[in-house]
């Protein structure tokens, strides 16, 4: 679609790193010498999802140890096993229905769903044995998450991502994150779109006419006002998905995970940059546009719209609060003593659990994230065991 742009030049990030040349990087080029910049949603799909050589596409190892970020779930099993029991209370809630999936979106490794079958089993859930699993990820990852649940016994569990309405829970960590975001910048009091251009050998920032109403109504539904020269993004792929979402699940419950916030602390006056990042072995930088395909980049989630799109799609929300309460809630404690003692005479498994075990809570770690809870045609009253209160004498 053609779309009217002005070529505002917006100054580089300033720690640019110049441009790694591949296939890619040419593909994308050849876009933008053809049809003129690209928003940087576009921008940001090809860097990670493009086939020909998009981040994710590349590599089975991203979300691990090895990798260039660790998640909850490869970081240690025991965040599996504690979300177990929250999954469990939601089949009760559901009647314990014999037919119940988990899907996954973004499910890396299948280390999460390898985790909860591990902690309903121990928890003496009959769920242990009967729960079915959609793993949604890129093809590679899928045959790579097949493979270690053929090895873990688990081959029969899988069902093909096909997203039809079932029964079950919809699992989303740090998923919505990777989305691919537009960004908008406010120049002479008014909001323009970031568009990516292609010059002096180099991808860099232009601005330009929204692309799509919602970017408007993102912020001025919810009252948020940018100051001058203030960036920010716009998850519209995020309120797709909601939407996608609601029309496969026919009761059940979605359990999502991410870094993220309410609108004002996301677009207040100490963000005035956007939360827009690349990572890249462990590292973070602010430069989203320099070698493309090698660096994951991410966004910080609002939480607000996403919430304010789920009652729009018909959901209702169980709960939002902290990832450190929600899991500590969940019987973290008791996981935590239960894998202590089975570690007590493996030195090495005793410092990892520990380590795991301090990053999970720590609130400017893992467990400073959010949980955000939808139902439909579930149970929300009492509140769900991750929204009960926390002990007071914690």
């Amino acid at each position: 679609m053609h779309v009217e742009w002005r070529r505002d030049g917006l100054s580089p990030p300033a720690d640019a790193s110049g441009m790694y040349d591949n296939e890619l990087v040419r593909s994308i080029r050849d876009e933008i010498t053809s049809s003129g910049p690209v928003t940087f949603a576009r921008f940001m799909e090809r860097a990670l999802y493009d086939p020909s050589g998009g981040y994710y596409a590349t590599s089975t190892t991203r979300p691990t140890r090895s990798g260039d970020f660790l998640t909850a779930p490869e970081l240690h099993p025991i965040f599996g096993r504690t979300i177990a029991a929250q999954i469990d209370e939601m089949w009760r809630r559901l009647g314990s229905p014999s037919d119940f999936t988990i899907r996954e979106y973004g499910a890396g490794s299948g280390a999460l769903f390898l985790a909860i079958v591990d902690g309903l089993t121990r928890l003496g859930s009959p769920l242990a044995a009967s729960v079915s699993y959609e793993p949604v990820d890129l093809p590679a990852q899928i045959g790579h998450i097949e493979m270690s649940l053929g090895e873990a016994g688990l081959a029969g569990r899988i069902r093909p991502a096909v997203v039809q309405p079932s029964v079950g829970v919809v699992v989303a960590n740090e998923f919505l994150d990777a989305l691919p975001v537009h960004r908008v910048i406010k120049l002479n009091n008014n909001l323009r779109e970031i568009y990516v251009d292609w010059r002096d050998n180099q991808f860099t920032e232009v601005a330009g006419a929204l692309t799509d109403a919602r970017l408007a109504s993102w912020f001025g539904d919810r009252d948020i006002e940018l100051a001058e020269g203030q960036r920010a993004e716009a998850n519209l792929a995020m309120l797709d998905w909601v939407a996608t979402v609601a029309g496969a699940i026919e009761r059940g419950y979605v359990l999502v995970i991410d870094y993220g916030a309410s609108g004002p602390e996301l677009y207040g006056p100490t963000r005035m940059t956007g939360t827009i990042r690349a990572f890249a072995g462990q590292r973070v930088s602010s430069d989203v546009l320099g070698d493309p395909g090698t660096r994951d980049i991410t966004s910080h989630v609002n939480f607000d719209a996403f919430e304010d799109q789920a009652r729009a799609c018909g959901f209702d929300l169980a709960g939002r609060r902290r990832s450190n309460e929600f899991l500590i809630t969940c019987g973290l404690d008791d996981t935590y003593a239960q894998a202590r003692a089975e570690s007590d005479h493996d030195w090495d498994a005793a410092i990892g659990l520990r380590s795991a075990i301090q990053r999970l809570v720590d609130p400017n770690a893992l467990g400073g994230y959010l949980v955000s809870v939808l139902a439909r045609d579930a149970p929300v009253a009492p509140p769900l065991r991750g929204f009960t209160p926390l002990n007071p004498s914690r």
